[in-house]
């Protein structure tokens, strides 16, 4: 790793460089892929045989696992998303609101330690709870994003993975005036301060309301049902 390192600025700069090559090698396979579906191959078979190949590769990759170790990104590894969680409910303390955590997967819901104003979880349904909020704080994962504007929500977006797609989701909705994009390793003071001002009215709201209009007139989980029953029905 020592030799490989020094064409690397940083350890980041060298976990992306490794996955941007599996990426490339998993889109050279999707063409490959519809380039048989083209020429008469059944759908859904080359479908379920591409994941099963994308799985694989992702489970026995060992440049990919060397890479993430050189990071510190080993499973088991959440000390840097620990310290975010914690950083987010020390920076909501002092404001007059009441803030609900998902921890997810990566963290114990016992790890963080919350204000009187907070509570914490391991999971929270988006369905149950975007409807009563005023704003959300992510990682700019697409799911909880698009959730998000859907319901008109802007957001304070903290990307925790450089490699994969959070800074350029982050960045896009920044762009489109409907958040406040912050480093994984904010403070508590700047993660308030972005907070306090989405709080706030203001040209943020109509952004994300813009963003919300248009999320909720696409067909969405219908469209992607309809696609998906036409490939599995596509004859061999």
């Amino acid at each position: 790793m020592g030799t490989l390192y020094r064409r690397f600025p940083t350890k980041t700069y060298l976990v992306a460089a490794v996955v941007a090559e599996q990426v490339a090698r998993v889109a050279d396979d999707a063409e490959v892929v519809l380039a048989r579906v083209d020429a008469g191959a059944r759908a859904a078979d080359e479908l379920t045989a591409f994941l099963g190949r994308v799985v694989e590769a992702a489970a026995t990759d060992r440049a990919v696992k060397a890479a993430a170790q050189a990071l510190g990104a080993e499973p088991g590894d959440h000390a840097e998303e620990a310290r975010a969680l914690q950083a987010v409910l020390d920076a909501v303390a002092d404001l007059p609101l009441h803030a609900v955590m998902a921890t997810g997967h990566a963290v114990e819901p016992s790890a963080p330690r919350p204000p009187p104003n907070a509570e914490v979880h391991p999971y929270v349904p988006h369905a149950v709870v975007m409807p009563a909020v005023s704003l959300v704080v992510g990682h700019g994962g697409h799911g909880t994003t698009m959730q998000a504007l859907a319901h008109d929500l802007p957001l304070v977006v903290m990307p925790m993975h450089p490699m994969l797609d959070q800074s350029m989701i982050a960045k896009a909705v920044e762009q489109q005036g409907a958040a406040r994009v912050v480093r994984r390793n904010a403070s508590p003071e700047r993660i308030r301060a972005a907070i306090s001002d989405l709080l706030a009215s203001g040209p943020h709201r109509q952004a994300s309301a813009r963003l919300g209009t248009r999320l909720r007139a696409e067909p969405g989980d219908a469209a992607a049902a309809d696609r998906i029953g036409t490939l599995a029905a596509t004859p061999a």
